[in-house]
């Protein structure tokens, strides 16, 4: 929408703080493979290892095509399902890393992570292809399927440095916040399995990570 470019209040993905969320994967991966390693395949390990000089440029793509408001951490955790009041059917809270992103940045947060791997594979194919019609209900044009799911497959690759920093950078205090790691590690990387995300990595090359504003 040519409204997104009034929202000057908006970040625009890749923001600067998107930027250092790639620095802190390339340092967290090693103690996050130490700590819940046991957890991965080898090939879901090699996969991890492998995202970290190319998660730029996994950012890059996912941001180089259409855009639109992403909420930036849409999780189970974030949304209220019905009221008392029955005003509304969801409500969605922490709005505080609202950006300007591709469409799919928030399906894949949300199903490879929130979703049980039974239950997400059971149900995306429908779920982003109800995305996309209702784009299309809503006067979207040009965006086909094939590059919806592409975007789609890509947004889950990226999201993987959700349980690599908080697996491999914050202090588990309890219990619950280790069931936590387990749980984002578990079903992130079984999705990345599931759709086959590492084959979209050759597209990439290494690069070196840049500083913002070095």
């Amino acid at each position: 929408s040519p409204r997104l470019d009034t929202l000057d209040w908006v970040l625009t993905s890749p923001s600067p703080v998107m930027r250092l969320a790639i620095g802190a994967y390339l340092q967290a991966i090693e103690p996050f493979l130490k700590l819940f390693g046991d957890r991965l395949t080898a090939a879901q390990r090699q996969t991890a290892i492998a995202c970290g000089p190319r998660m730029d440029s996994v950012m890059d793509t996912l941001a180089s095509g259409p855009m639109t408001l992403a909420h930036g951490d849409l999780r189970l955790d974030n949304i209220f399902f019905g009221g008392t009041d029955r005003a509304r059917e969801i409500t969605v809270i922490d709005w505080q890393i609202l950006n300007k992103s591709c469409g799919t940045f928030d399906i894949g947060y949300l199903l490879s992570q929130s979703l049980s791997p039974a239950d997400r594979k059971a149900h995306e194919e429908s779920i982003v292809r109800e995305y996309l019609a209702t784009l299309e209900a809503n006067g979207v044009t040009g965006y086909s399927w094939e590059q919806c799911w592409y975007d789609y497959r890509m947004a889950v690759l990226f999201r993987i440095v959700t349980p690599v920093l908080a697996g491999g950078s914050v202090d588990i205090a309890n219990d619950r916040g280790l069931a936590l790691v387990h749980a984002m590690t578990d079903r992130s990387f079984a999705a990345v399995t599931d759709l086959d995300c590492a084959e979209l990595l050759k597209d990439f090359e290494e690069r070196p990570f840049v500083m913002p504003g070095a």
